[in-house]
């Protein structure tokens, strides 16, 4: 016996199939209400590669992630949300003093101490292959970190039209599903098509096994 679901074939275990589509939908209906997403904002995010990002994840670290996905770190907001006194100063950030500290202050107050340090981090994360597609990707996110109001400009121009011009769909579409959710793991799935695009030709080079996906 078997399956389809949503023009996918599945064999055997077929409870365990319907109940992961079923709670799956739920899911995703939860989500896109969360962020106001429409069918085709949802339609462009590469979710296979923000479950890998999780898992690629150290457990220690997983349950800080989750918190971070979900806007539930213990910054001024929430303290002051969950705190039975309602002092404003909660709110404040402890660095700046001067800011409520939300997530988004959290990400881009110039005042952390470890703030440039935990980019830099990052960005050598990103930096780890010598694909171009690399540094494109991270001074998008550079971009957007240090000047999140401004739009992100980002052009390759040692390479063929064809890599530039995935490049602008990838960073177009990014800019409709969130800057932000992109650190969050929500990305492009134009960033996986970049990453396997040969830049001589501007050609995927899925064939030749280059299926890796671009970390957050």
């Amino acid at each position: 016996m078997s399956i389809s679901i949503l023009h996918t074939r599945f064999f055997g275990k077929l409870d365990d199939h319907l109940k992961y589509h079923v709670n799956g939908g739920y899911l995703r209906g939860y989500t896109q209400s969360k962020h106001k997403w429409s069918d085709k904002v949802w339609d462009m995010i590469n979710m296979t590669a923000f479950g890998k990002n999780f898992k690629s994840i150290s457990l220690t670290h997983q349950p800080a992630h989750l918190k971070f996905i979900h806007n539930q770190l213990p910054l001024g907001d929430r303290q002051y949300q969950q705190s039975p006194v309602k002092d404003e100063n909660l709110k404040l950030c402890p660095t700046c003093r001067s800011h409520e500290e939300n997530i988004h202050h959290f990400l881009h107050c110039h005042k952390n101490p470890n703030r440039e340090k935990s980019i830099e981090a990052m960005l050598d994360t990103i930096l780890n292959d010598i694909h171009p597609s690399r540094p494109a990707f991270a001074s998008c996110i550079e971009q957007h970190l240090q000047r999140p109001r401004q739009q992100i400009q980002c052009t390759a121009h040692q390479l063929s039209s064809h890599f530039n011009d995935t490049l602008q769909t990838a960073i177009e579409e990014q800019m409709q599903i969130g800057w932000h959710h992109l650190l969050l793991g929500y990305m492009s799935k134009k960033w996986l098509m970049l990453s396997s695009m040969d830049t001589s030709t501007g050609t995927l080079n899925l064939a030749a096994g280059r299926t890796e996906y671009i970390p957050h």
